[in-house]
């Protein structure tokens, strides 16, 4: 997975600054009016898909799926340049069946605030409606439930579900989930007549959610830009 989308990404930040290039030599043929005013920025409500793993033991690596959605704001830094910085907050249910901590048949399920900030410069591609924004930028996430399941262990334990957040439930602190976490994430968006956005991006945490344990986390995204 994360081989896929640092290829992606990096093909798509070639094709930015190639449409950069077409970009400048155009408006040095064609502009005859004032610098355009780049400190209005925009929302965006969007839906992602978030692929991602984290490793919980030594040479493993457990795969899971989620979905977030969320609501950003992209602040115009200068009148001159179309550099943003885009702020927001969304909610990520993630969700995966595996073998966790060498039991297997685990069922585990996620849901996590998150907060991500990014830097972003628009690629405008002249004659058309299209634009080009990469991103790099931070995630904050807050972990606000999370818990496993197993159905030999609910048997022998008389327990429904563990929290994995409690470290009665889960033997120790070895064992028990962080709540907080920061990582990093670079990505590129689409915008389509300033309206309609897709985009795909790729990072890891700083932090551990677990001990020995980083999430990665790829992102494909749908957005209404208003």
């Amino acid at each position: 997975m994360k081989k896929f989308f640092v290829f992606a990404i990096m093909a798509i930040f070639t094709l930015a600054t190639q449409a950069q290039i077409v970009s400048s030599r155009s408006s040095r043929i064609t502009t005859t009016g004032s610098v355009g005013d780049y400190s209005k920025g925009w929302n965006t409500i969007y839906l992602q898909w978030n692929p991602s793993s984290f490793s919980p033991e030594v040479g493993s690596s457990e795969s899971f799926t989620g979905f977030s959605v969320g609501y950003n704001h992209a602040f115009g830094l200068t009148q001159s340049i179309p550099l943003y910085v885009e702020a927001g907050i969304g909610v990520q249910y993630s969700f995966w069946d595996g073998t966790y901590l060498g039991i297997p048949d685990c069922k585990i399920k996620l849901l996590s605030a998150k907060v991500p900030v990014s830097l972003m410069y628009k690629f405008d591609i002249p004659n058309s409606t299209i634009s080009i924004v990469p991103n790099a930028g931070l995630d904050m996430r807050f972990n606000i439930l999370g818990k496993l399941k197993n159905d030999e262990y609910e048997e022998y334990l008389k327990k429904s579900s563990f929290n994995l957040f409690d470290k009665d439930d889960m033997g120790g602190d070895d064992y028990t989930w962080n709540r907080f976490q920061i990582g990093w994430h670079v990505g590129v968006n689409f915008m389509f007549n300033n309206q309609f956005l897709v985009g795909a991006s790729y990072g890891t945490d700083f932090s551990e959610i677990a001990k020995n344990s980083k999430v990665h986390t790829g992102s494909i995204t749908l957005g209404y830009c208003f």
